[in-house]
Order: structure tokens, then C-alpha cells, then sequence
């Protein structure tokens, strides 16, 4: 991934973070991969370069497990979030673009261009887990391995992002 996202940042088409120049292009995890830019035509620029990555490294973007935000300043500390239809275009496919009410998954967290990450009750995802580690055809020990181990992780990930004061 590192060469895709060399590429990217060396566009220079990022989002401006603050008025010091921070510049920030993406966003990566392995290979999951969330792009900002500041104008709609500069993103359609790095699809293209992630487009072309895909044909070259043999990858595919998974256009269903994609969304796009567009977020732009309005007056008075306002923001305006998607006034406009952009055709960004993927493998010939269409990016869907996320209304303000819905959200889209990064990193096993739900996203959402207004409220920011969406958090589910976290007492149902535990129920979740468990029940699912309980019915797998895995050896007791084995089984409290991956609680320990995974779950127990999940848990505490999703805990420290509740309710973090926002910075200015």
C-alpha cells in the first residue's frame, strides 16, 4: 500500500487540517483506505490513481464496501455535506455518496459525515461475540483464547472511543 499512498500524498490534493499547513491525504489501515481532499475534482484524481494501482498490482476496490463524504465550510463556522452529485467513477462503477444520516463502515466503526463515528450498543456487540465464539466448533481452552484475546480487545477499543472530549 505504501506506494499507492505515496502517490496520493505526493498529489498534494489533501485536506488542509489547519491553518499551519497540515495537510492529510489519507487515512490506512493494511488495506482499508479512507482518501480526503478539499475539492470534489482532486478526489476523483486520486480514484484514478487508485484505479490505476488496482489494474497494476492486481487489487480491487470493493465499490460496495465504499462511500464517499462531501463536506465543504459554509459561512459561520458552518458546513454544508453533500450539496452536489459528484460522479466519482471507479473501475466504472459509481461511488455511492453517504447521506449525513447514515454512515459508512472504516475499521469496524461506523462512520458518519455529520456526527462523526457512530457508536452501537456495546453490551449487544459482546452478546454478539460471545454467542458466536460459544457455538464455534472450538475446544473450550480455544475459545477463551480468542475472548481473551479478540473480544475482550474489541471491547476495550470500542471503550476508549466513547465520549472523548472534541479538541479545537
Amino acid at each position: 500500500m505504501d506506494p499507492l499512498l505515496e502517490t496520493i500524498s505526493a498529489e498534494k490534493d489533501g485536506f488542509k487540517w489547519d491553518s499551519s499547513g497540515l495537510q492529510l491525504e489519507s487515512l490506512c489501515y493494511a488495506d482499508d483506505n479512507a482518501l480526503l481532499t478539499e475539492d470534489p475534482a482532486e478526489m476523483q484524481g486520486n480514484l484514478n490513481i487508485v484505479e490505476e494501482f488496482c489494474q497494476t498490482t492486481g487489487m480491487r476496490l470493493n465499490v460496495k464496501k465504499s462511500a464517499g463524504f462531501n463536506i465543504k465550510p459554509g459561512s459561520k463556522n458552518s458546513y454544508v455535506i453533500n450539496d452536489f452529485k459528484p460522479k466519482w467513477v471507479v473501475d466504472n462503477q459509481k461511488l455511492p455518496l453517504v447521506n449525513p444520516s447514515e454512515g459508512n463502515k472504516y475499521l469496524g466503526v461506523k462512520v458518519s459525515s455529520w456526527t462523526g463515528c457512530i457508536k452501537k450498543d456495546l453490551l449487544t456487540k459482546l452478546e454478539t461475540w460471545c454467542d458466536r465464539i460459544g457455538k464455534s466448533i472450538l475446544k473450550p481452552r480455544q475459545k477463551l483464547a480468542i475472548l481473551q484475546s479478540y473480544a475482550l480487545a474489541r471491547v476495550a477499543y470500542h471503550l476508549s472511543q466513547v465520549d472523548h472530549p472534541k479538541q479545537n
